[in-house]
């Protein structure tokens, strides 16, 4: 039974206008409909919304309140809110289909009032809140917010999109002034992703003190104040600058803890420098031992068989946090190789199956396919290779309204296998400096 139906039934049953809310519980209490949304009340609220709007007098349903519903052959007086009626979405879909993220970002916008542009992550909550678009990735305002970039590098003024401000949208037909990327006050910022049109934090940094710094340590408030006059970072948070400098020194302790040299040097009071900058000498003596590990490790990882392989795959998401690993059933390495949970604190858990390749060859788009048809109820996929991907596997992985399926190449492998301590061992040594005061880091 379709959900519309669902609630056919339930009005019918009552006799009576309902609020979507006493709608949804009782759909849900007789199992006339069953969903692993967290809000099916706002589904169902949108979907008669959606219905009404599209089918108008020829909709089962009408509104008799403010987000109260009833059967149109009841023939009881009709509510009609204002500015909903002024503007009608935009191409909506069936009743029990979701949307597509572009679609989804035409409706949320043709809802708005005065036509009042909207930024990503406002029109995805929106869309999110009213049901109309299902994903199951768990960054979908960057997923939505990389479409509309792309929509409107690709057509251009033929999109049904524009950019109004960095990071915000409005409909085309609207005829708002344009915002263009990279049409800034001098210094120009560089030629910005297609996801999105701004940088992250951490290289933002990187060219600020590439391009401004003249190598020479800069403060971190000072590259954040040039990153935001630049356009390279937007961000709706109050402390930009602590924010930039935390991710600064979270990616040092990170890369430090994987063997890796970092991008970024400390220098202390909250100065920061490159470490490229930095001249031969011990460091990059250091650096050069690492990286001949590191290939070596990745060398010994391609020699297990593919038992050891999946052994290792499982040892390692057991340190990652993942619960309940097991390795299934060996067999030359088809389908579904481990299993497992991943639990953070003690709220979220996420079903992973994993298929691990102990490949020297790139792996192609069809793995990428064959994953994701053997992924079990409410599972990701992940993909786990001593090889590389090819550039096809990364745009299936990510392929809009297609369940995703996250890919590790060796690279990233090593790096987690070094930064969990993993088939190699350290050997520390002490560098003492002068204490620091007055900071407040």
């Amino acid at each position: 039974m379709s959900l519309l139906d669902a609630v056919e039934q339930v009005l019918d049953a009552g006799g009576e206008p309902l609020h979507y809310k006493a709608i949804t519980e009782r759909v849900l209490a007789q199992g006339l409909w069953q969903t692993q949304g967290k809000t099916p009340a706002a589904t169902v609220n949108a979907y008669l919304a959606l219905d009404i709007k599209r089918h108008r007098t020829d909709s089962r349903f009408q509104r008799t309140a403010p987000a109260t519903f009833a059967l149109r052959v009841w023939n009881v007086p009709e509510y009609v809110p204002g500015s909903q009626a002024e503007m009608p979405p935009a191409s909506p879909p069936p009743p029990d289909e979701p949307m597509t993220f572009a679609d989804a970002a035409a409706y949320v916008l043709g809802e708005q009032p005065d036509h009042q542009p909207m930024r990503y992550q406002e029109i995805t909550d929106r869309a999110l809140e009213l049901g109309i678009l299902h994903t199951d990735g768990k960054t979908p305002a960057a997923t939505l917010n990389a479409i509309l970039a792309t929509d409107i590098k690709k057509r251009g003024a033929g999109s049904q999109f524009q950019r109004t401000a960095p990071a915000t949208f409005a409909l085309r037909a609207w005829g708002l002034p344009e915002y263009v990327l990279g049409a800034k006050k001098p210094p120009a910022p560089v030629s910005p992703p297609e996801t999105g049109g701004t940088m992250s934090f951490t290289n933002a940094a990187e060219h600020i003190l590439e391009h401004d710094a003249g190598e020479k340590p800069m403060h971190y408030r000072e590259i954040t104040q040039r990153a935001l006059d630049q356009g390279l970072i937007y961000t709706e948070g109050k402390t930009p600058a602590a924010s930039l400098y935390a991710q600064v020194l979270m990616e040092i302790k990170r890369c430090t803890l994987r063997g890796e040299t970092p991008r970024f040097v400390k220098h202390g009071k909250g100065m920061i420098g490159l470490r490229k900058w930095i001249g031969t000498g011990l460091d990059a003596q250091i650096r050069q031992h690492n990286a001949r590990v590191r290939r070596k490790l990745l060398a010994q990882v391609r020699a297990l068989d593919g038992s050891e392989f999946e052994e290792l795959i499982a040892q390692l998401l057991g340190v990652l946090g993942f619960e309940e690993v097991t390795v299934t059933s060996y067999s030359k390495d088809g389908g579904i190789d481990v299993r497992g949970t991943l639990v953070v604190g003690t709220v979220i858990r996420t079903r992973m199956a994993v298929q691990a390749k102990r490949w020297s060859h790139n792996v192609q788009s069809p793995v990428v396919q064959q994953v994701r048809g053997s992924l079990g109820t409410h599972e990701q996929g992940l993909i786990i290779t001593t090889s590389d991907f090819s550039h096809g596997a990364y745009t299936e992985a990510q392929r809009p309204d297609a369940i995703p399926v996250a890919l590790m190449n060796g690279e990233q492998l090593v790096d987690l296998l070094v930064e969990n301590d993993i088939g190699i061992e350290r050997t520390r040594y002490d560098l003492i400096e002068l204490e620091e005061d007055g900071e407040d880091e």
